[in-house]
């Protein structure tokens, strides 16, 4: 990816320009993207054109608190927590 609607792509600045046209861009505005591949050996340059919309993203590794856990489990779990 070069550019994203015209924005250069900075190799340094990427997670924050990605971001930032994350929580900028609404959903159903045209969104214009250049990539670059290589064929043949020659670096070619494709426009990609579409419209943003939201999609879900799962999670793969998620920790979260058991809300039923029995005090022995609270116990495990704030020394897990605290170790140092």
């Amino acid at each position: 990816m070069t550019s994203i609607n015209g924005e250069v792509i900075e190799i340094n600045t990427v997670k924050e320009q990605l971001y930032t046209c994350k929580i900028s861009v609404k959903e159903g505005v045209k969104v214009t993207v250049v990539i670059a591949r290589e064929l043949k050996g020659k670096v070619k340059s494709k426009t990609l054109k579409g419209k943003a919309l939201k999609v879900e993203k799962q999670q793969d590794y998620l920790i979260k608190f058991n809300k039923n856990a029995t005090e022995k489990q609270i116990q495990i779990r704030n020394a897990w927590l605290e170790q140092k």
